[in-house]
């Protein structure tokens, strides 16, 4: 088996699944894997919707029902990542159907709906997410959870106090990060017009 000293790969996938292999002994004498994140070097612009100024301003309302969507789904995923997954299955390829697991995900997914109605706080919440990992892990193997497990990271990383919000610091980072790979030249941009939070905020 082939060794390579650093991949660059996307944090919420690779890294889980290599663990898995190392402890399931299939990696040989690697017993895990280090994780280096963008986020932990510097704080740059995450994925986002992209509009033509033309449509923010001949039809705002469509950009806001996009947003508000969009927004209602990272809602969902973050706070009942269960109901969220089996909303995905019929468009997710690939995606286990174990009859035994999608019953065990959707006991889970009713009784998380039962928990949100008590107005839990965000640590709450997040708590629960890893709890449910923990629950189906004593039933079930890896392999079945691993898509699952990839799922409830995302939702790690999609949690923020306000969905979707994007600050100058992070667009100023980007701008100088791309500078210095030689991917963009010009400097002379304004960051301020290039996006804006307007949707996000009147969401919320």
């Amino acid at each position: 088996m082939g060794v390579v000293d650093a991949s660059v790969v996307y944090v919420n996938n690779e890294p889980l699944q290599i663990r898995n292999h190392a402890l399931a002994g299939d990696c040989g004498d690697i017993e895990d894997v280090e994780v280096i994140t963008v986020a932990s070097q510097a704080d740059l612009v995450s994925n986002g919707l992209i509009v033509s100024a033309d449509m923010l301003a001949d039809n705002p309302d469509m950009v806001a029902a996009i947003v508000s969507a969009l927004d209602s789904a990272l809602q969902l995923s973050v706070n009942n990542p269960a109901r969220a997954y089996l909303y995905s299955m019929p468009y997710v390829d690939n995606l286990p159907k174990d009859e035994a697991f999608i019953l065990a995900m959707q006991a889970l997914a009713d009784e998380q709906d039962i928990f949100l109605n008590s107005e839990p706080s965000r640590q709450d919440i997040i708590e629960s997410r890893h709890a449910m990992y923990e629950t189906l892990e004593m039933e079930f193997d890896v392999e079945i959870l691993t898509q699952f497990q990839v799922l409830l990271t995302t939702a790690d990383l999609w949690d923020a106090e306000v969905l979707g919000y994007s600050d100058l610091v992070s667009w100023e980072n980007m701008l100088n990060t791309l500078i210095s790979m030689n991917m963009l030249n010009d400097s002379n941009i304004d960051l301020e017009s290039a996006f804006t939070n307007q949707f996000v905020e009147d969401n919320n």
